[in-house]
């Protein structure tokens, strides 16, 4: 029996220990040094909604989006219904642009605390920004060249500004203010629009070709994707 309490108490000292550890490497912000000392604190405690939130702090310090909302998902079953917890977790699905994840967390948070209003402000703002990238898709569905660029011009410049914190739709955003661009030839705009795309996302192919087509409209040769044409000595220009 005595050993067993032995035992038990080396654990939570130990556990003790490395949650200190960890907690001042992530108050110092060396987020790398923090996991192993927090992960073997929660192998003691892992129950506990301290050691979750402060791996969750580590992983997003280091990028690490998913493992950030896996541990905020453990932390908000142990601290109970915790309205900015949900908005929290529902946040980065929004940043990694996962819609689906992001509308249930919101779900959760309502469900919590109805009148929250951070969590209600969230909830209209991403149903007013799909409602209108849906009727900007339709207006490129229909060809409406001129329309629908106006349209996803003023979405960049607004709702998808570039501090909205709604990157993945930004970026969607940009591409098709490229592309309209691009279908009505305005050449000026489409420099513009395609860079920005290509910016937000440099795998964007489709907006670097749009980029050196308006380049080579606008005869600048020497920026475009095509070289400016050579001619054999004496041939006529």
């Amino acid at each position: 029996m005595l050993r067993s309490l032995s035992l038990q108490l080396a654990q939570v000292t130990l556990g003790q220990d490395r949650a200190d550890t960890g907690e001042r490497a992530v108050k110092t912000r060396h987020y790398a040094e923090a996991l192993q000392p927090l992960t073997e604190a929660i192998e003691i405690a892992p129950q506990s909604s301290k050691l979750r939130l402060l791996r969750a702090e580590a992983h997003e310090g280091l990028g690490d989006i998913e493992s950030t909302i896996a541990d905020l998902k453990r932390a908000a079953l142990f601290s109970g219904d915790d309205p900015s917890l949900f908005l929290r977790i529902a946040r980065l699905h929004i940043s990694l642009g996962e819609l689906d994840g992001a509308t249930e967390q919101l779900r959760q948070c309502l469900r919590s605390d109805p009148e929250y209003k951070p969590c209600l402000a969230t909830r209209r703002t991403l149903k007013n920004v799909l409602n209108d990238l849906e009727k900007g898709q339709q207006l490129v569905q229909r060809g409406q060249w001129s329309a629908a660029t106006a349209h996803f011009e003023g979405l960049l410049e607004g709702s998808l500004g570039p501090n909205k914190g709604l990157p993945f739709q930004r970026q969607h955003a940009a591409h098709e203010f490229c592309v309209a661009s691009s279908k009505l030839a305005d050449h000026a705009k489409t420099l513009s629009a395609c860079g920005l795309a290509t910016e937000l996302n440099p795998g964007d192919t489709e907006a670097f070709m749009a980029t050196g087509e308006a380049q080579i409209a606008l005869e600048d040769y020497d920026a475009g994707t095509c070289p400016r044409p050579r001619f054999a000595a004496g041939q006529a220009v």
